[in-house]
């Protein structure tokens, strides 16, 4: 099952057309990806997008890059712009890393 990539906070939530899909990591994606409820929740990027999947085989399918409970590890539950500025950069650089 995949995630939409917005939420009910998100002011795209209530507009008209879906986000486009997008290759790259962005503050955005970290800020779906810990508004999820569920630990295991994975930002991946499958398909040609990046996307926030609840069901960690269709993540599987993709290139896991990581998942709430380790994205909360690192920034924590409520981090500023700036750190998902900086994590989503750092994300970025693993990806390129292996060679995605």
């Amino acid at each position: 099952m995949t995630t939409e990539n917005r939420t009910p906070d998100d002011p795209s939530a209530a507009g008209s057309a879906p986000r486009q899909p997008h290759t790259h990591v962005t503050p955005d994606d970290l800020r779906r990806l810990l508004a999820t409820e569920d630990a295991q929740a994975t930002l991946a990027l499958a398909g040609g997008a990046v996307r926030v999947e609840i069901d960690p085989d269709v993540a599987a399918q993709g290139l896991p890059v990581i998942t709430r409970a380790a994205l909360v590890d690192r920034i924590g539950a409520d981090p500023d712009d700036n750190t998902l500025t900086v994590q989503a950069a750092e994300l970025e650089t693993e990806i390129r890393l292996l060679g995605a």
